[in-house]
């Protein structure tokens, strides 16, 4: 059978291309050529803001909560500054982020995170 695989030339030129590179550890055979499936996934993304105070201070070590449509849960802890962020969201989903402190209240927020947040900010409630 004759064989196609991404990432070569036809005919296959080793000093121009990575052999395999792309090439997946098994594929099924179709009339007579490989078919290789390649699942393209939207990468990650990230979510990120500061926590303050009711008079705009930066809140340190308050607890900052995001939580998937699946429940799965992660937690961060504010800097100094009261910056917080997350890395590895998974996009097209529905989140719930809050925060836990002991001296102020916050409301929850619920999203759906498609690209990069930043400036998801909360500010405390007295």
């Amino acid at each position: 059978p004759r064989e196609v695989r991404f990432g070569h030339m036809f005919p296959p030129n080793p000093d121009r291309f990575a052999p395999d590179v792309f090439a997946p550890a098994s594929s099924a055979v179709i009339g007579g050529i490989n078919a290789y499936v390649f699942v393209v996934t939207q990468p990650n993304v990230s979510v990120s803001g500061r926590v303050t105070t009711p008079d705009g201070r930066g809140l340190r070590n308050a607890g900052v909560t995001i939580i998937d449509q699946a429940g799965v849960r992660r937690t961060a802890t504010t800097s100094s500054f009261g910056l917080y962020s997350f890395d590895n969201i998974a996009p097209g989903q529905t989140y719930t982020i809050s925060i836990i402190s002991r001296l102020y209240r916050f409301q929850v927020r619920t999203l759906t995170i498609s690209s990069d947040l930043i400036n998801v900010d909360f500010v405390g409630l007295e």
